[in-house]
């Protein structure tokens, strides 16, 4: 079966995912250059059709996959329609008749909602917990999480939050990931590969300073001179160049700059390749988890956090990505996130613990990761 493409008039995101209410579906959205791909109504494996675009998901960690996970941590997925988004037009393809749809308005909605604000103290118990194992075997950094629970008083409106992390934050891949009853969202500033031909791209996103009122510029600058940072980060551009080198002796690293975000600063830097062997998935599967996720070396790093963390990550910090007919594509990694089912929302952030860190200031910087969720609800 052949896809029939058509021409629309640009709409939002958000107006298109509410259109689709029923519908599994996903998205992956470049708010910064305002274009994207949304996926809807999967198709069953037995349906063969021409390959448009596939969606991926990989869990964060193979060995651990719950219930509230289920068939979403581990998929490849195709769909009966696509729309290509871009900034003054978009493409429809389809399988079957042509689909009828208008598009909803988004309202706002303000969700009233109850947690335990205060954690610390099981915070704590996992960071020391970790802290004092990284030195027993010789750990250079962990990868800590934290997962909040948040109980609405009326199931999410999922287009409203999706309306706010798009307006909210100008320079990351806002994704979202429906099946059935639940939704798996965010807004992540971080992409994990991408290929254009034989191009792959990476980029190391580690060390963090939030943001502080007028004395933001004055942060960003202390971030990039701040050696606990730069260590941290340090670790990430090594961990990817080297696993790139592996493959290819062509390898650049650009220069580390700030990424600014709405509530945070980043360093960033560039690393890429050229490479003619690899798939866009097999380079998925090489790069995670970066440092950036997971820790160094990447196998203890990830064996203290099954022993310390008490929840099952899933998509959380995890790959998902869109791969086209030529194979070229992007994976972008699932944090600043939340997981929604019905009126239930569970919100993730993580922070690397390295050597220096403070217990206090890596609990304070997860929580200003969090707002990227809290603020849309």
């Amino acid at each position: 079966m052949k896809y029939t493409k058509i021409k629309i008039d640009y709409k939002l995101p958000q107006e298109i995912w509410a259109a689709f209410r029923e519908e599994d579906k996903i998205m992956i959205y470049d708010t910064g250059n305002q274009e994207g791909i949304i996926g809807i109504d999967t198709l069953p494996d037995s349906v063969e059709a021409e390959v448009m675009f596939t969606f991926h998901t990989l869990p964060f960690d193979e060995n651990i996959v719950s219930s509230k996970w289920q068939g979403m941590s581990k998929t490849s997925q195709k769909y009966r329609i696509y729309i290509e988004l871009y900034k003054t037009q978009s493409n429809m393809y389809y399988l079957g008749e042509k689909p009828v749809f208008q598009t909803a308005e988004v309202i706002r909605q303000i969700h009233k909602y109850t947690y335990q604000k205060d954690d610390f103290n099981k915070w704590s118990k996992l960071f020391e917990g970790i802290k004092q194992q990284m030195d027993i075997e010789k750990v250079e950094k962990v990868v800590a999480s934290r997962e909040v629970t948040l109980d609405c008083e009326t199931p999410v409106n999922v287009e409203s939050v999706l309306d706010k992390l798009i307006y909210n934050n100008e320079t990351s891949y806002v994704f979202a990931y429906q099946k059935k009853d639940r939704v798996f969202l965010g807004a992540t500033p971080e992409l994990l590969v991408s290929k254009k031909g034989i191009d792959i791209t990476s980029f190391a996103l580690a060390g963090t300073i939030a943001k502080e009122g007028n004395q933001d510029s004055e942060l960003g600058r202390r971030l990039l001179n701040d050696a606990k940072n730069r260590h941290e980060h340090a670790i990430v551009i090594d961990t990817i160049a080297n696993k790139m080198r592996k493959i290819s002796n062509n390898v650049k690293i650009s220069p580390t700059s700030l990424r600014e975000l709405k509530n945070l600063y980043h360093l960033e830097s560039k690393i890429s390749t050229w490479d003619k062997t690899h798939s866009l998935l097999e380079w998925a599967k090489i790069l995670h988890p970066t440092p950036a996720m997971g820790g160094n070396p990447s196998h203890k790093a990830m064996a203290l956090i099954r022993k310390y963390e008490k929840h099952d990550r899933g998509l959380f910090a995890a790959p998902i990505g869109i791969v086209d007919q030529q194979g070229n594509g992007i994976f972008i990694v699932g944090i600043r996130s939340a997981l929604i089912e019905k009126n239930r929302i569970h919100v993730y952030a993580g922070c690397g613990i390295v050597e220096q860190s403070d217990c206090q200031k890596e609990y304070q910087e997860t929580n200003s990761k969090l707002q990227t969720i809290l603020e849309c609800l």
